[in-house]
């Protein structure tokens, strides 16, 4: 009751119970009862994250993912697939898609050219149940 006797005068003291017309005392009790929602509600926070206080807090990393969520989320039908020297004039391109099939992909990459492709370069096809990397450099 301590606090809340405190708060009571620090609001009298600064006249903000005039701002609202409501007695210091009301206002004093509204605020603690505040905290005390805050309160509980990081409490209901933390207990849900796994949190066992504020210590714990700093330590926590982010929640890994199982393994077998990419294998539900993943159709294993869909592969990448990747042409290397796409429509090189110039400069070598490079054109890839995730689709079903080699003509799924294609059309998915005429879809975001401005022109039709002239020359689609060599193609590699990829599952997307393995790692699989590859650049481009730049230079002249």
């Amino acid at each position: 009751m301590e606090f809340e006797n405190e708060l009571e005068l620090l609001i009298n003291k600064y006249s903000k119970e005039n701002e609202s017309d409501t007695p210091d005392f009301v206002l004093a009790e509204y605020l603690k009862g505040c905290l005390d929602i805050y309160s509980e509600t990081v409490q209901k926070r933390d207990k849900w994250y796994g949190f066992k206080g504020l210590s714990s807090r700093s330590t926590i990393s982010a929640p890994t993912i199982p393994d077998e969520v990419p294998k539900i989320i993943m159709n294993e039908n869909l592969r990448l697939f990747v042409w290397t020297d796409f429509c090189s004039a110039y400069t070598r391109g490079v054109a890839f898609a995730i689709a079903h099939t080699t003509e799924e992909a294609m059309a998915q990459i005429k879809s975001r050219t401005c022109r039709e492709p002239n020359a689609w370069g060599t193609l590699s096809i990829h599952p997307l149940n393995e790692p699989y990397a590859n650049c481009v450099q730049g230079g002249g």
